[in-house]
């Protein structure tokens, strides 16, 4: 055995092996690539780090540089080893050495080959849609809704010759006629007639279909029209907090919900890690430069808002060809649809080292972004801003083809600068270029935090009514568009539904004035329609529906439309459940107390026991101001008839739902009381709360645990699935990183300083006790050693949360078989 000699391949760091520390990195996880020069048997792999320092690693080997499989004990055979640090006590991850034991062996070289996607054209994708694709995939979204056995039961038909979108149902010689000037008003259409003549309902979280073996047949003739031009889908943050890991089924589904409920416009940024690749590879960097760049799949949202770079990778070789596909599966069925695709424009984000790539290019520092490094940004005022951006749409088109006129981006998007730029240039060449590529362009803007800007709209003055339409993002709460003198005033705009922040979890809505709202804003001759642009896709069934409605309805009737929605969801009018919507909405769901913070009211045993309780997020609220015991009533209604409607997917998602909250509200006054007794040392107290709390906590988790979506098995069985296929360091990374979205939501820097633990946190079974919970019950131990006297030490929360992040605990999908009828009785009385 001897000491054998390797370079340094590839780092997510500063590395050389010559130099002393030979590796540091921001953050962690970090790893470091060594390369032999032919096959070893490698004994032993040991990395020195700084005297003093805590660091979790593990070791991984390769044949082919790509695939790394856990290397265990004893000899293994490996071209190539990567050292994956999971965690470092330093300020930052630092190497000082590493000695690779081993000896040289004879076997066979192996290499990687790179499964490069297609240009778009001549990929299949790049046919043109006829009439009978269209209606192909609408008899799809009929099949997998209600059976194959009854789509011979539909007539479609398409007729353009209204500009307006619309749609007729009607009945004709027994069959159910279907009329419109799209797929996506096909589609609304069928939704209409399940609605309105069949009482039947389908949402993202369940759905109840009875029907007859004869299709009933419509009475007269239903003909909707809507002025809603546009009717958008998805917060950048949706696609990594709910979307990140979805495959083809996943897809296919949501864009049968979404084209049922008259979306047509969806962003899509499935798949723009092949337009990177492509983009940077014209500029000279090498694949594992690019992968070390763009972050993993948990963090593409805030990869391609600019925000960070880098954080989450490197992707495996094979995600760039299995993303394209997959996105290009997506926009062939959105074209089909006539949905308009809303692609990436280029807000001029680079690789820190591009001046050694391309020469003297002028670029602007961002600093950071809750705690981590903003990728660096081209001067978008600068002529080389026009060259990249226009390489980087070229790109665009190779991958993706000339499919849309629609692009979204943000200059600066949450922080950042522009500072030594002319802003006149720098808004003038980023809509400039987009239009001078395509002459038909539109730029789709956030409006959030201070966006529009002040000089945009000054400076926006010559393209703002072709070529921007901005997403009044936060309309349901802080519009940015009522008003004569509002920031979007000037501009065409979306009316946006936040409404969820996060993927954070509670019964929340403003029921009562959300479908006025859209009315009255639709009076503005600049309202082009409306925008879902909720972070995650966990609002509550009831708001999401009333929001789509306002497409094709006037609602002025918001009580009847609740009761009708009721009956089609649950499957019979029932009073107890119509008492029970009504408690809910002088309550969780009133505007009263919508507007208290962004997003629902948290669960308080979601958050650290640091002492301060009004948020659990650094931008979240835990009051929820209504009156608990009202609530409470409203819970016991609805599972009075439980066993009627237990059978039914819909009653069992809102079930478990209701309980959670009463069980959220609970948890509040029990921490407030806790609060209280530990200032005034009132331990004994402090400690009988303290049982009640854990107490909540396991009967929440129990609630939980009896339907998939509110389960953390079905979450992490996502990204297990996705990831099965792939080799051990890949799966362990895409793990840990999803575990870190929703609890710490990255490394240290971006937990502590930059604010974003707990940002995500989710009220799901098996996360609620063995994460949750462990955090009070190590606060509660804390404290008996201060009762006996003791100076315990600090809580390192940031520690414990990460040990559960790197941890290998196996989470099942199996549920609880529970009658939530009597878990309410338990807990209610």
């Amino acid at each position: 055995m001897e000491l054998l000699n390797y370079e340094i391949l590839n780092a997510s760091g500063k590395a050389d092996k010559n130099r002393n520390p030979m590796f540091s990195a921001v953050t962690y996880p970090a790893f470091i690539d060594l390369s032999f020069n032919a096959p070893k048997s490698v004994h032993d792999v040991i990395p020195v780090f700084p005297d003093g320092e805590e660091n979790i690693f593990e070791i991984f080997g390769s044949l082919d540089g790509v695939n790394f499989y856990s290397f265990g004990e004893g000899n293994r055979i490996a071209r190539y080893i990567r050292i994956f640090i999971k965690y470092s006590s330093g300020e930052n991850v630092t190497v000082n050495n590493i000695e690779v034991l081993g000896e040289s062996c004879t076997f066979p070289q192996k290499k990687a080959k790179f499964k490069e996607p297609a240009d778009f054209i001549g990929s299949g994708y790049d046919a043109p849609v006829e009439d009978d694709d269209i209606i192909d995939d609408v008899k799809g979204i009929i099949a997998r809704a209600i059976g194959e056995s009854y789509v011979d039961g539909f007539e479609l038909r398409l007729d353009r010759r209204l500009k307006t979108d619309y749609y007729i149902v009607e009945s004709l010689r027994g069959t159910v006629r279907l009329i419109s000037n799209s797929g996506v008003g096909l589609a609304s259409a069928f939704n209409c007639y399940l609605k309105e003549v069949c009482g039947c309902h389908i949402s993202r979280y369940g759905k109840r279909i009875e029907l007859p073996q004869n299709l009933p047949q419509v009475k007269g003739k239903i003909e909707r029209h809507t002025k809603f031009k546009h009717r958008y889908a998805y917060n950048y943050c949706a696609h990594s907090y709910s979307m990140a890991f979805w495959n083809e089924e996943d897809w296919q589904k949501e864009l049968d919900f979404l084209a049922m409920n008259g979306v047509n416009m969806v962003l899509d940024i499935t798949g723009m890690e092949e337009v990177y690749r492509r983009f940077l590879t014209k500029l000279g960097y090498r694949l594992r430069e690019i992968k070390n760049f763009l972050t993993g799949p948990s963090y593409f949202a805030w990869c391609y808002m600019a925000n960070i770079a880098g954080v989450g990778g490197p992707l495996h070789d094979d995600f760039f060809y299995e993303a394209c596909e997959l996105a290009r599966k997506n926009h062939r069925r959105m074209q089909v649809l006539g949905m308009d695709i809303v692609l990436q424009a280029y807000n001029g984000m680079i690789p820190s080292d591009i001046n050694k790539k391309a020469g003297d290019v002028p670029t602007i520092e961002q600093g950071l972004w809750n705690g981590l490094p903003r990728p660096l940004m081209i001067d978008p005022s600068s002529v080389s801003y026009v060259k990249y951006a226009t390489l980087f749409y070229e790109c665009q088109r190779e991958v993706f083809g000339d499919i849309t006129k629609y692009f979204a981006g943000d200059i600066c998007h949450e922080g950042g600068t522009l500072k030594g730029s002319n802003e006149k240039d720098v808004y003038m060449n980023f809509v400039g270029t987009l239009t001078q590529f395509r002459k038909d362009a539109v730029l789709i803007m956030q409006g959030w935090g201070e966006n529009p800007t002040k000089s945009f709209v000054k400076h926006s003055k010559p393209f703002r009514d072709e070529h921007v339409l901005m997403l009044d993002l936060f309309a349901e709460s802080r519009p940015k568009s009522a008003g004569r003198n509002a920031p979007l005033s000037k501009f065409n705009y979306l009316y946006g539904m936040l409404n969820s922040f996060g993927g954070r979890m509670g019964i929340h809505g403003n029921i009562d004035i959300l479908a006025n709202a859209i009315r009255e804003s639709s009076k503005n001759s600049n309202f082009k329609g409306i925008a879902l642009t909720a972070e995650s896709n966990t609002s509550d069934p009831i708001v999401l529906d009333l929001f789509f409605s306002t497409v094709w309805e006037n609602i002025k009737d918001t009580k009847a439309w609740i009761n009708a929605f009721a009956e089609r969801r649950y499957g019979a009018k029932n009073e107890n459940i119509e008492k029970s919507l009504e408690i809910q909405l002088k309550t969780a769901l009133s505007d009263k107390y919508y507007n208290l913070g962004e997003g629902a009211p948290e669960n308080l045993l979601c958050g650290r026991p640091e002492g301060r309780y009004d948020k659990v997020s650094s931008w979240g609220n835990t009051k929820f101001g209504y009156n608990v015991k009202e609530f409470e009533e409203a819970a016991k209604l609805f599972l009075a008839d439980y066993d009627k409607f237990k059978d039914n997917e819909c009653y069992v998602y809102d079930a478990v739902n209701i309980l959670r909250q009463v069980l959220s509200n609970r948890i509040y006054g029990v921490v407030l009381k806790m609060e209280s007794e530990y200032k005034s040392k009132d331990y004994f107290a402090f400690l009988e709360n303290g049982k009640k709390l854990l107490s909540l906590a396991d009967m929440l988790d129990k609630v939980l645990l009896n339907h998939k979506d509110f389960t953390l098995g079905e979450y992490l069985g996502k990204v297990e699935a996705y990831a099965n296929k792939l080799d051990d360091f890949t799966k362990e990374l895409y793990l840990i990183n999803a575990k870190a979205l929703i609890t710490t939501w990255y490394s240290r820097p971006a937990a502590n300083p930059g604010g974003l633990h707990d940002y995500s946190n989710r009220q799901w079974g098996d996360l609620v006790s063995g994460f949750y919970k462990v955090r009070w019950e190590k606060f509660i131990d804390f404290v008996k050693e201060e009762m006996d006297g003791k100076k315990p030490q600090p809580i390192d929360w940031f520690k414990l949360e990460w040990d559960w992040v790197i941890g290998d605990t196996k989470y099942t999908k199996k549920l609880r078989e529970d009658s939530l009828k009597a878990l309410c009785k338990q807990i209610i009385g």
